[in-house]
């Protein structure tokens, strides 16, 4: 009788200790993860709140991305149209100074040959102004849509004009 007895003591012991080693571990990875709940087995009523919080976070992750890369596009396509703007603002000055009444028609024929080259130049820049693969300028592309929230309706649409000569 007295074996049975600490057979039984040793069996509880056992798994009393186990019991105590198994809360150790719980207790050690949700210190070490920060997370009240690491698993489903933790807390079954609240996975699925977790889960649709874990899935938003997700999606927003990816919408400041999105946002980003808009951002990055805008920005790529605005230092296109400085560099256009610069050459407009020096055709508009040779225009101006063509109109003078002291230029011979050679002086006249070479300020169109250096417009003609600004223009040429405005031409190139609109198909060298890519974003992924996608020429901002030329006019190919009207619009770009990016989406920056969480759901489908979140949009960003940014509409591109063509822009050469």
């Amino acid at each position: 009788m007295n074996s049975i007895s600490n057979y039984t003591n040793t069996n509880f012991l056992q798994r009393s200790i186990a019991h105590q080693i198994r809360e150790i571990r719980e207790t050690s990875e949700r210190i070490s993860s920060g997370k009240r709940i690491n698993r489903a087995s933790d807390d079954v009523a609240s996975i699925g709140t977790i889960s649709r919080l874990n899935a938003q976070l997700g999606s927003i992750s990816k919408a400041l991305l999105n946002g980003g890369q808009a951002k990055t596009l805008t920005q790529t396509a605005e230092s296109g149209l400085s560099s256009i703007n610069n050459l407009l603002s020096r055709i508009r000055e040779l225009a101006v100074e063509g109109t003078g009444s002291t230029l011979t028609d050679a002086d006249r024929t070479t300020l169109q040959v250096e417009v003609d080259a600004y223009l040429s130049e405005i031409d190139a820049i609109t198909l060298a102004t890519k974003f992924n693969n996608i020429i901002l300028l030329d006019g190919s592309t009207s619009k770009v849509t990016f989406n920056i929230g969480e759901d489908k309706n979140s949009t960003l649409d940014i509409t591109l004009t063509d822009s050469d000569s």
